[in-house]
């Protein structure tokens, strides 16, 4: 019995963990940064966005604060078009009334934090004469992208026609990431914002409940069911779940189901994969002839970084082919060989191995001697002397 307990305690060891049940009717897991699907159910079917809305509404806030069309800290008031916007009235409002000043920062806070309705559509009026208008850019902006089954008509998400597939609001997930990496220690993980006076929680309830947890943003409508995109680090594995649909027989059950089942694909995720960076051995310096300095390391253009499960981290290899010389001048980026990231004999990454700085020709002398010693060499190589 104890030989046949430690055999299942074995196997449970080495064998990868099987994804959790989830009645989330569509999901999907995704390490942002090596855009790796890790898992998916139903990831390409429609749902309405619910307030999934407001990550591309915010894209468009970010890039124009980015572009000093709006000052994050300049108070501005809040436009009168607002006050012509029916909110229904269970919907998640700040409050706001024209006239007021805020600074598009506050705005912000609450439209991401609260998730406030009104806030979202201040934005907008912000950077549009009118809510159509500014839904036409949030659809230019995804098509953009290259998403085709994401389209919004308005951009707080209490439209049903907002429109958003798990796979494809997961990859815009991973691009506003990596389009504004601040963004989520300042406008999404924020337990609680404080503003007039007043304080408004986050609608994120696994926030400060889940080790890693950065945001990014839930959602729920009638006819949507629970959302949630959740966003969790934790050392060099970033990971993206995203739950679309979730139903429960009230509102607080669909948020603990929903951040039950956040949890749960999160942990199979962080226990199962491991995004790693290939080390830089078998790069050799390479010897620059004629040049101010005589060797110089190339380095990978990119990161090879590759997200795999755990298991198969041991049968990982990098094979470097590279250039042993060259003549000055050596200009920033001039590529010097390869680099490639290997699983078994399948290759996961590559990359060009490129010079990291720029090495002028030598003054005559010294390239006289270097062009001396390089005939000298090949002349030993040619001969059979050299090494």
């Amino acid at each position: 019995m104890r030989i046949r307990a430690f055999l299942l305690l074995l196997a449970a060891t080495l064998l990868p963990a099987a994804p959790p049940p989830l009645s989330a009717p569509s999901a999907l897991l995704l390490e942002p940064t090596t855009r790796t699907v890790l898992f998916e159910k139903q990831a390409d079917l429609p749902h309405p966005a619910a307030s999934l809305t407001k990550l591309v509404t915010a894209y468009l806030v970010l890039q124009a604060m980015e572009h000093g069309l709006l000052r994050e800290d300049l108070p501005l008031p809040v436009p009168s078009a607002l006050a012509r916007i029916p909110f229904p009235p269970d919907a998640s409002l700040a409050g706001l009334t024209p006239g007021t000043t805020l600074t598009p920062a506050q705005l912000l806070s609450l439209t991401l934090v609260y998730s406030a309705n009104d806030a979202a559509c201040a934005l907008a009026l912000l950077l549009a004469p009118d809510i159509p208008t500014f839904a036409r850019r949030m659809n230019t902006l995804v098509q953009s992208l290259g998403y085709s089954h994401l389209s919004f008509e308005e951009p707080s998400g209490l439209s049903p026609h907002n429109t958003i597939t798990a796979r494809e609001i997961a990859l815009f997930a991973a691009d506003y990431l990596d389009r504004f990496p601040s963004a989520p220690a300042r406008y999404h993980s924020p337990r609680a914002v404080t503003i007039g006076g007043r304080t408004y929680l986050n609608r994120n309830t696994l926030l400060g409940r889940y080790p890693g947890l950065e945001g990014l943003k839930t959602g729920y409508l009638e006819e949507s069911g629970f959302h949630i995109v959740a966003y969790a680090r934790r050392g060099p594995t970033s990971l993206i779940a995203v739950l679309l649909g979730i139903q429960a027989p009230s509102y607080w059950e669909g948020m603990q189901e929903r951040d039950h089942q956040a949890a749960a694909l999160l942990d199979y995720g962080f226990d199962t994969y491991l995004t790693t960076e290939a080390p830089l051995t078998g790069i050799r310096p390479v010897r620059i002839w004629g040049g101010t300095q005589p060797f110089l390391t190339p380095r990978p253009a990119r990161p090879l970084r590759v997200t795999l499960a755990r298991t198969d981290i041991p049968r990982l290899s990098v094979e470097v082919e590279q250039v042993s010389e060259r003549w000055a001048p050596l200009h920033p980026g001039e590529r010097l060989g390869t680099v490639r990231l290997l699983l078994d004999d399948t290759v996961l990454a590559e990359s060009s191995l490129i010079a990291p700085q720029h090495v002028p020709r030598a003054p005559f002398f010294p390239f006289l001697a270097d062009l001396l010693s390089w005939l000298w060499h090949h002349l030993l190589a040619i001969l059979g002397y050299a090494s």
